[in-house]
């Protein structure tokens, strides 16, 4: 595994990807029961985006940055998502400064409310041993443990949740599986996880991301979605460039099973905006039913 996200942290991707994660976050709060998150790929947690391999892509420049050129007038989720990068900016002593951009992890873990739980899995060595060694000066004393271990792997042991030192396990589990789809292998495993994490916890939501570099490709994965006999799926997507242009990175997208009741009407404003201000694309935002109930 050779991916590091370090090239490519606060793109139109990670954009995406972290107000539908907080919106389904904001959404299981709704309700006085604890939530157990598992994170299969975790990352590092915190990227520096002045760092030489920030820089040499540039892709924040393309993503968060665009947010924040008209930060005043954008809807409360997003707000929200840009305070969460205000909070870690300020806990690591450069406040009014997106100098770092908080990974899944940090930002699931600035949303914790004691009740909840959060298990991060990272298979990288370099960055799992940085997310263990690091993770408390981003995110205080929130109720997190790290593992390097395999995602994968990771969702036989922590499905159903494991017990809290209280005795009972929590009841209510959000999976993200965001995979660095190296190769088509990616495909395959995310939907193994996510039937495996149906099969032992029915009610759970499991958000996976994926790329998006040609229609034809991704089209052929939601219809592996659709065959696979999975029910109540919904897609999102943002489309940054033309999808049939070839050779490039043209968006991104999330299947999202068990979606949090009301998730859709709460993501519509905030994705319309956020499209306007990353994509020149006139349909950029795409959310709708891969299966329905």
């Amino acid at each position: 595994m050779n991916y590091r996200h370090h090239y490519h942290a606060g793109n139109h991707a990670d954009v995406l990807k972290h107000l539908v994660h907080l919106a389904i976050l904001r959404a299981l709060a709704k309700k006085e029961g604890g939530v157990c998150v598992l994170d299969t790929h975790a990352g590092a947690g915190v990227y520096d985006l002045l760092a030489p391999a920030a820089r040499k892509t540039a892709e924040a420049d393309a993503g968060i940055q665009r947010l924040l050129l008209n930060a005043e007038d954008a809807p409360p989720l997003v707000q929200d998502y840009l305070a969460q990068i205000a909070t870690l900016n300020t806990r690591l002593g450069v406040p009014r400064t997106v100098t770092y951009y908080p990974g899944s992890p940090v930002i699931t873990a600035q949303a914790l409310r004691p009740q909840d739980q959060l298990i991060a899995c990272e298979k990288h060595p370099q960055e799992a041993d940085f997310l263990r060694t690091h993770f408390a000066d981003f995110t205080g004393d929130a109720p997190c443990a790290t593992h390097h271990t395999d995602g994968y792997h990771a969702v036989k042991a922590f499905v159903p949740p494991p017990k809290l030192a209280g005795g009972a396990g929590l009841k209510r589990l959000l999976v993200l599986i965001d995979p660095p789809f190296e190769s088509d292998a990616d495909y395959d495993a995310a939907l193994k996880a996510v039937k495996t994490i149906h099969s032992r916890m029915a009610q759970a939501v499991v958000a996976v991301w994926y790329p998006i570099k040609l229609r034809n490709e991704a089209d052929a994965w939601l219809r592996r979605i659709e065959n696979s006999g999975l029910r109540k799926v919904l897609n999102i997507e943002l489309i940054v460039n033309d999808p049939t242009r070839v050779g490039g990175f043209n968006g991104g997208g999330l299947v999202i099973l068990n979606p949090p009741f009301g998730l859709v009407e709460a993501l519509y404003e905030p994705l319309q905006w956020a499209g306007k201000q990353l994509s020149p694309m006139q349909d950029a935002v795409r959310c709708e039913w891969v299966v329905e109930e």
